[in-house]
């Protein structure tokens, strides 16, 4: 039932009406899986009305009662709103997504309560944040009779029916899973049939359970390693009624009913950020190195405020098994130095010269790692050859392997060079600037690719950014392969293309912004898959063609809201 202003009800019958009476108030991320089921036109404390639980970044699961009315009949999905990621429900503000469909179960039987399971698809996903806003996995087993089990929502604290109290707060209660013999005892003295695909859940001492409000809302448990969602809420005899347990739809019942409705589109969409490029770096790190057992073999630092010298170098940390940090010029940013401490690398490499990173920050580095060197040539060039030779050549130990492939960018911009570093990574090669508008390659590139024994070159950028006299040096040194397209974006797609057939993970980074990337390619090295570089507003067809063709399953945001917006993180079509 709806709290406060709306008038609305979700059930015909009061008796059937599920009440969180017990437990305590929760933060979201102790059930970052929980959303609300929100009115359109009301705030989001007066128009929710049954919660949902999140299963993808499109899909939430809700109860059937939730959205097909015995008496009003099902809503239209502009009657409906989503709201997630908030454990308070604001009483001024109308936040949410708007929803694109709404799929009942084709045998919802509004009598009986049987089937009770909706799927609501959003018009935008959901943008993913650990702690804040996940999916849950959809259980296949269900639990064990006596399993404690967990009930959260917004619904009613009172067990008074005629006097609810509604929450602004998310609640949670822990109950236990329930026998199905007792189950069927409890449903047959009250007059109703017990169902494969009913599962029934209670306090030993009925104090806690589910009230008005918190139908459709998720019945949780931890299953080995990971919480799965058990159960939906349906209905019960009054909130927290004596011999009377709450009753839910068994999701493993539905489990391949769900699988089966889940959009084809990417599943998740995830945003890996900080406050600033320092501390989205810092992000990146955490992610592709979460766990670091004893230490970290290395750590690369680059500037975050100019760009050349980086481009090589990330390619070079994926291959020497460290990330890409940025820094200031003339001061350690305190929480890069405590990401550094966490790492715990054998070596810090330093990518440039003093003008790139001062010999003050060098010395705060030194404090934090065993050994530590600078990497750097007399120009960005001479610096990306320097910083290829420390990745890939061969050592006197036979340490590194080389490279059968190198890809080649211009060094008088950032974006051909940050597009090929993630499928360099892929194949485990360099990516090597050169002076996109000289009529040659220069003798000092030519050598470099034979001594790392470079068998096939891919030159990343049409012939405005490396000439075809440059192009054609090259392919004498070893067959060359140009990848390009009309702009910076649709080269970045070429090179995608010609590197990846499928991919898991996708990564969108900003086109006409070059920090996120560089931390962003040693990532994509980590877990594989293809960079794309987007405006900050939107999402080109092209783009999001060549991410369903890979059949991604998660695209992974590289960047703050400043960097690529919510109507990115919603793949909205330029």
């Amino acid at each position: 039932m709806a709290p406060a202003a709306v008038g609305r009800t979700t059930l015909g019958d009061d008796e059937y009406d599920p009440s969180i009476i017990g437990g305590s108030s929760i933060s979201i991320s102790e059930a970052p899986w929980q959303a609300a089921l929100v009115y359109a036109g009301y705030n989001d404390f007066q128009g929710q009305f049954c919660g949902g639980t999140i299963v993808s970044s499109w899909e939430i699961v809700t109860a059937a009662h939730c959205v097909d009315d015995p008496d009003l009949g099902q809503l239209a999905p502009s009657q409906l709103r989503i709201v997630a990621g908030t454990s308070t429900l604001s009483t001024s503000r109308s936040t949410g997504v708007a929803v694109a469909s709404i799929t009942v179960h084709g045998e919802w039987d509004d009598v009986h309560y049987f089937h009770d399971i909706a799927i609501v698809r959003l018009a935008a996903p959901l943008t993913l944040i650990d702690g804040v806003i996940e999916p849950i996995e959809v259980a296949t087993t269900s639990p064990s009779a006596g399993d404690p089990v967990v009930v959260t929502g917004w619904g009613s604290t009172s067990r008074d029916q005629d006097a609810p109290v509604w929450p602004t707060k998310l609640r949670a209660a822990t109950v236990q899973a329930v026998a199905d013999s007792p189950c069927g005892a409890a449903l047959s003295a009250h007059g109703s049939i017990f169902q494969p695909s009913t599962l029934c859940a209670a306090s030993p001492t009925y104090s806690a359970d589910t009230c008005q409000g918190d139908s459709g809302g998720p019945l949780t448990y931890f299953d080995e390693d990971r919480w799965v969602l058990a159960g939906v809420t349906s209905w019960g005899v009054g909130c927290a009624e004596p011999s009377f347990p709450g009753v839910y739809s068994e999701v493993s019942y539905y489990a391949s009913w769900i699988a089966d409705r889940l959009t084809g589109s990417p599943q998740r969409i995830a945003r890996i950020s900080g406050d600033d490029r320092y501390a989205t770096s810092i992000a990146i790190s955490r992610a592709g190195f979460p766990d670091p057992v004893v230490s970290t073999p290395v750590v690369f630092i680059a500037s975050g405020v100019n760009f050349p010298d980086a481009l090589s170098a990330g390619p070079a940390a994926a291959a020497l098994g460290g990330p890409l940090l940025l820094t200031s010029r003339t001061a350690l940013p305190r929480s890069v130095a405590a990401e550094i401490t966490r790492l715990n690398p054998d070596k810090i490499w330093v990518v440039g010269g003093t003008g790139a990173v001062s010999s003050r920050v060098y010395s705060a580095l030194a404090d934090l790692a065993p050994g530590i060197d600078r990497v750097y040539g007399a120009d960005r060039y001479e610096t990306s050859r320097a910083v290829t030779r420390l990745g890939f050549t061969v050592n006197d130990d036979g340490g590194l392997p080389g490279a059968s492939s190198a890809y080649i960018a211009t060094g008088s911009g950032f974006a051909d060079a940050l597009a090929a570093g993630a499928a360099a990574g892929s194949a485990a090669a360099p990516v090597v600037l050169v002076p996109g508008s000289a009529p040659r390659a220069d003798s000092a590139t030519r050598a470099l690719l034979s001594e790392l024994g470079v068998t096939s070159i891919r030159v990343v950028g049409g012939t405005g950014a490396v000439s075809s006299s440059m192009y054609s040096s090259l392919n004498r040194v070893a067959p060359a392969q140009r990848l390009a397209g009309a702009d910076r974006i649709a080269s970045a797609v070429a090179v995608n293309a010609a590197a990846f057939d499928s991919s898991e993970f996708v990564y969108l980074t900003n086109a006409y912004s070059f920090p996120d990337a560089l931390a962003g390619g040693v990532l994509a090295t980590v877990d594989p898959g293809p960079m794309f570089t987007v405006p900050s507003t939107c999402v080109p067809r092209s783009v999001l063609t060549a991410i369903r063709n890979l059949g991604a399953e998660e695209v992974r945001l590289l960047g703050g809201t400043g960097v690529l917006s919510v109507r990115v993180a919603h793949l909205r079509r330029c």
